[in-house]
């Protein structure tokens, strides 16, 4: 036997290097007193002692109750039969316990953000889930923030559509310029983003000036209260390029152009879009038709 080995295996189990040793002697020298096992691996009794007893405590060993104390070593297989046992009863348990707290796809709720810092870091969180349209809506600082997310996510083909209220550039992107984008800057006290992600979640965020404070932040995966506000963005997005092409545009047929360019944007296979159709079918729906 490769008693190293063993005592490693042991110490990979859930045993100490100490608890180890003693069981391991004991294969070898099935009957022995604590004071032998110490002198024999070389340890302090007190601590040998203290070993032996939590290996009793264990099921490893078997102890004498007399006075002798001697000691002796529960076979191998029933060892490991005890230890696949807990295991397997710590395994359920966890398993129930960590479903628990296990995000809840189905979660309608309505959060409240208080930091700045909680407010970008759950943008960036978002921008990392999203898997197919990404939308947003902010100032310009808050773009720069998040830029570099969302060239990242813009470079792996996710549709993206800005409304951006001053000249923006981000690769593969399709921008909404504001045509009065400064005024509003100018107008508001502070600095907003809406972001929404799949049709699935989205967060709006209102900061003072410099986003030195959250004045209101919230955010949400309910699926109708998602949609509901992604349309309506969208449409906004639409009026601000309406209204842009309105400038130079020559005939209607220009506009019609661009309305049928942009039609990628209200995609009904996004899982937000799915999401809450499937909840309406719950609810005693059963026409396959889609809702546009």
């Amino acid at each position: 036997m490769n008693i190293e080995t063993g005592i490693s295996s042991l110490v990979e189990l859930g045993f100490t290097r100490l608890e180890a040793e003693i069981y391991t002697y004991l294969l070898q020298q099935p009957q022995a007193t604590g004071y032998k096992i110490a002198q024999a691996i070389h340890k302090p009794t007190a601590n040998t002692y203290k070993a032996i007893q939590s290996l009793q405590q264990k099921g490893a060993i078997f102890v004498e109750d007399a006075d002798t104390r001697i000691c002796r070593p529960v076979p191998v297989a029933e060892l490991l039969s005890q230890l696949e046992r807990r295991f397997i009863d710590k395994k359920e348990t966890a398993e129930s316990t960590l479903a628990s707290l296990q995000f809840d796809d189905d979660d309608d709720r309505v959060y409240q953000l208080k930091t700045t810092d909680q407010v970008i870091e759950r943008c960036r969180h978002m921008l990392q889930a999203v898997e197919s349209i990404l939308v947003i809506d902010a100032f310009p600082s808050i773009l720069e923030l998040l830029k570099p997310d969302i060239e990242t996510v813009a470079s792996q083909g996710v549709k993206v559509a800005i409304n951006a209220y001053e000249s923006l550039q981000i690769a593969n992107t399709k921008i909404f310029e504001r045509p009065n984008g400064q005024k509003i800057i100018n107008g508001w006290p502070g600095e907003w983003i809406n972001i929404i992600v799949d049709g699935d979640q989205f967060l709006i965020a209102l900061f003072e000036r410099g986003l030195k404070n959250v004045i209101q932040a919230i955010w949400s995966g309910s699926p109708y209260i998602t949609w509901v506000y992604y349309s309506a963005l969208m449409a906004q997005f639409q009026l601000s390029a309406i209204q842009q092409k309105l400038q130079t545009a020559t005939h209607l047929g220009e506009i019609k152009d661009l309305l049928r360019a942009n039609e990628a944007f209200f995609p009904l296979n996004a899982s937000g879009y799915q999401k809450l159709i499937k909840r309406f079918k719950q609810f005693g729906d059963s026409s396959n038709e889609q809702i546009d």
